[in-house]
């Protein structure tokens, strides 16, 4: 199974598409994710389900379930270990002891980029490993970006503490929901700074489809969903 996850994932694969990272933000509530079929994509975290090109996730609490209840971990899901999917696990920093995933050949692994010599800095190959920061979208990009991907449009990521909901569906518990509205300007305010700085170290052309959302780091677009009796598509 390693040798197929290797030849599926390799640096500049994707060269000469376009791709798709998507979070879970509230922007995304109906949208018809049958869209994004035929398409590079990443999905972040509980983005798999919709099957993704590949399924990125980031947060120990969901590959390892801890802290929700009558919830299957990503390591024991079947629907992410054999999904259409590539499942993807970011260990993330590297002074933080991450376990491996217990069936490890099933899982493409991939550690992050930081370094004591260069904190937090943008990976420019597999090997050298993703962007650690505060949200799994930023890790999303930069592997997007390592597999050659241009342009790059981001789907989801809203950070807009304005919104009801932090998130288009309910399956964390509550308090990761941040209800705060204090809780959510702190949270995501360092997105929109972090996704500031990392605008400066991407060389692929970024727009984020959700003109509404918080992060500003990047050019925004609107999406225009072109859809016929034999097929829909996204056009931009």
């Amino acid at each position: 199974m390693k040798s197929i996850l290797e030849s599926t994932l390799r640096d500049g694969c994707w060269a000469g598409h376009r791709a798709f990272v998507v979070g879970s933000g509230p922007s995304m509530k109906g949208f018809d994710f049958s869209l994004l079929q035929g398409e590079f994509s990443v999905g972040c975290n509980d983005e798999y389900l919709w099957g993704p090109t590949l399924a990125l996730a980031q947060d120990p609490r969901i590959t390892m379930g801890d802290g929700i209840p009558n919830r299957v971990p990503l390591f024991k899901d079947p629907r992410w270990l054999h999904g259409p999917h590539v499942p993807i696990y970011f260990q993330g920093h590297p002074d933080q002891p991450y376990p491996k995933p217990p069936d490890s050949d099933q899982v493409y692994i991939i550690g992050s980029a930081h370094s004591k010599e260069a904190p937090f800095r943008w990976g420019h190959s597999l090997a050298e490993g993703l962007y650690y920061g505060a949200n799994v979208g930023m890790a999303a990009l930069n592997l997007a970006e390592i597999l050659g991907a241009d342009p790059i449009y981001l789907l989801g990521l809203d950070a807009r503490w304005e919104d009801s909901s932090t998130h288009h569906h309910g399956r964390y518990p509550k308090e990761w929901t941040l209800d705060k509205e204090v809780d959510r300007k702190a949270v995501y305010g360092r997105w929109i700074k972090e996704f500031r700085k990392i605008a400066q170290m991407v060389r692929a052309s970024v727009i984020n489809l959700n003109p509404e959302s918080g992060i500003d780091a990047f050019p925004k677009a609107e999406i225009n969903v072109l859809e016929t009796a034999a097929y829909g598509r996204i056009v931009i």
